[in-house]
């Protein structure tokens, strides 16, 4: 499917989702498809009904102004993506330090926590 989709359609999808039987489910671009575009992806998919379209930005911009801006526009989005990315990843580090402790040594630190703040409380 995406190999019969033109490089300009492509550039504007940022993920195409699809279900457990390799069917897509979803498309997901950076802006608001046209009529057109949809149509297009409607009839690659021989689905005239595909109605699952969504996009990141709520904006319709004219090609002219997504060949201008699209580097940009993917960068500053993959860095944003990079950002929450790093998040996740030392959540992930943290709740595996939890995980590793005991739970004499959890309870122990909760306690502890708790005097603290039970001191602070009283001062």
């Amino acid at each position: 499917m995406i190999e019969s989709l033109s490089s300009n359609l492509k550039d504007k999808i940022f993920e195409i989702k699809f279900d457990s039987d390799n069917t897509v489910s979803k498309i997901i671009s950076y802006f608001v498809l046209s009529d057109q575009e949809k149509q297009t992806i409607s009839s690659i998919l021989k689905n005239k009904f595909f109605n699952e379209f969504y996009s990141i930005f709520s904006d319709t911009i004219t090609d002219d102004e997504w060949n201008k801006t699209k580097s940009q526009i993917r960068k500053k989005f993959n860095d944003e993506l990079l950002d929450i990315d790093k998040i996740s990843k030392i959540r992930c580090q943290v709740s595996q330090v939890v995980r590793r402790l005991s739970r004499k040594q959890l309870r122990e630190s909760v306690q502890g926590l708790e005097s603290l703040t039970w001191r602070r409380v009283n001062s």
